[in-house]
This record gives C-alpha cells, structure tokens and sequence, in this order.
C-alpha cells in the first residue's frame, strides 16, 4: 500500500505543476511599455498584457513582488459577455503543453491608462470571466478595487473560489472604475495557477 502511495504520488506530481507568476524575469522596456508583451509564460498566454516596470515615484502601481507586473491597457476592441461590457482586459489561455489549469489568486489594482506606468491609481470594480475545458462559463466573480494612495497604490490580494479549475482560459477585465473605465489599465502580478499536463 505505501508503495501505491508513493507510485500515485510521482504520477500526481509529473502530471501537474504549480506556478506563481510574477512576471519579474521577463523582458521590459521601460520607456516603451507596449512592445514588452508578457506572452507565453509557465504554460499560459496572456493576451493583452504587457511587461511593466514602473520608473518613478509617479507610477500609478506598486508590484507587489518587485521590480515589474503585468499591465493590460484599454483594447480598441470591447469585450461583451450578456450584459456585461468590458474595456481593458486580459486573457490567460493554456497554452499547448497544458491540458487544463487552476486559476487559483492574483493581485491586482487600476491606474489611469497613459500607456506608461505614470498617472495615478483609480478605483473600480474587476471582474473575472472563465471557461472550463468542456467551454461551459463560470459564473463571473468581482472585486472591488480602492487604492491607499493616489500614487505608487499597493495591489490587493484576489482569492479565486475553489470551482475555478480545469479552465480553458480566464478574462481579467475593468467593470467599472472611476473616472471613466475606458482610460483606466489593470495591473496584475503574483497570478497563482495550478496546470494540469
């Protein structure tokens, strides 16, 4: 019996991995934040997001773990899922090497869209939209979203309910924020996922 546990054990361990992506050994490029796209990374592609490393004391968002995060700015495109219409967003897919994920936490706040890190956090309201590998929607979770300061803003911790598994992607998008949801950028980092391969 303890030789079953231990064979099912290597099996369960070579089948799955868990990664906490914090986007710090990627490629930025500071002064032009927009061709530093975040890509392929630990089995998923996040489309929409790119590489951010914030340059000054300006900066809307702190990364909670340092030195970048990922950042998706406002799409010419709109997202429209029912009622809800979405602005700036990003989508994590799996990608080929991975059969299925857990979309597990993250960390995330709003800054004001100047296609740079410069500009100041904003309030708002997040929602998360998922699709598991039969393509059957979850329902959408939101989370509210209230900078401490006006400039350099801490991130807040999002716990994803435990139904979040053997997803086929995950949109991250801007429901609501103030001023206007158009111009406003969503920065995320520490995005804990579990892949099934």
């Amino acid at each position: 019996m303890k030789y079953l546990t231990q064979v099912l054990a290597m099996v369960t361990a070579a089948t799955a991995q868990q990664f906490d992506d914090t986007f710090d050994d990627l490629t930025s490029n500071v002064a032009a934040p927009l061709t530093s796209p975040v890509g392929a990374y630990h089995g998923l592609a996040y489309k929409g997001a790119v590489v951010l490393r914030p340059k000054t004391d300006l900066a809307s968002l702190e990364p909670h773990s340092p030195a970048q995060f990922a950042g998706a700015f406002s799409a010419s495109d709109l997202l429209q899922t029912g009622d809800l219409k979405l602005r700036s967003y990003v989508t994590i897919t799996r990608d080929s090497t991975v059969r299925s994920f857990d979309f597990q936490s993250f960390y995330f706040g709003f800054g004001t869209d100047t296609a740079t890190t410069v500009g100041v956090a904003q309030a708002g309201v997040l929602s998360v939209l998922a699709y598991d590998v039969n393509g059957k929607q979850l329902p959408v979770v939101t989370f509210p979203y209230a900078p401490n300061r006006a400039t350099k803003a801490d991130l807040l911790f999002a716990q994803l309910p435990v139904t979040f598994a053997f997803l086929q992607n995950v949109t991250l998008a801007v429901a609501t924020s103030e001023p206007i949801a158009e111009r406003t950028f969503i920065g995320i980092d520490d995005v804990r996922h579990f892949n099934h391969l």
